[in-house]
């Protein structure tokens, strides 16, 4: 049996799997289980509570402005439009977590390198930028 194990008060998926046993038989402490059909992949999905199924999140509707900037400590990129909350993990020769609440990140950076940028904001699917420091 495939299930999913989910945030009861959010409809987030936490992780998911299969087994033998069944869904009755299974512990989820604070969280709660659903069953899934063979065909159902909760990779970019959530759960409707009213429903208790399996709905697509949308997009994250973060826009990054460019993505070559100069490693002078100057030159930005921006990325606009980020859900409030969200948190951002900046990966590269320098990483960085931010929490951001404003709809706005601006880097600037004075380590030249290749810089993976996350956006994590429930319930949108995540968002990933790569961005080039030279």
């Amino acid at each position: 049996m495939k299930y999913a194990v989910y945030n009861k008060l959010t409809g987030e998926i936490l992780h998911f799997g299969s087994t033998s046993a069944s869904l009755e038989a299974l512990s989820f402490g604070d969280q709660a289980g659903l069953e899934l059909a063979d065909d159902e992949d909760p990779s970019s999905a959530m759960v409707d509570l009213s429903t208790k199924s399996l709905v697509p999140r949308a997009p994250c509707p973060a826009v990054l402005d460019k993505q070559q900037i100069a490693a002078d400590g100057v030159d930005a990129f921006t990325i606009t439009n980020i859900p409030n909350p969200a948190d951002v993990l900046v990966s590269g020769p320098v990483k960085q977590r931010l929490s951001v609440t404003d709809g706005v990140l601006t880097v600037t950076a004075d380590v030249a390198g290749i810089y993976r940028i996350n956006i994590v904001a429930f319930p949108y699917l995540d968002f990933d930028a790569v961005v080039t420091m030279s």
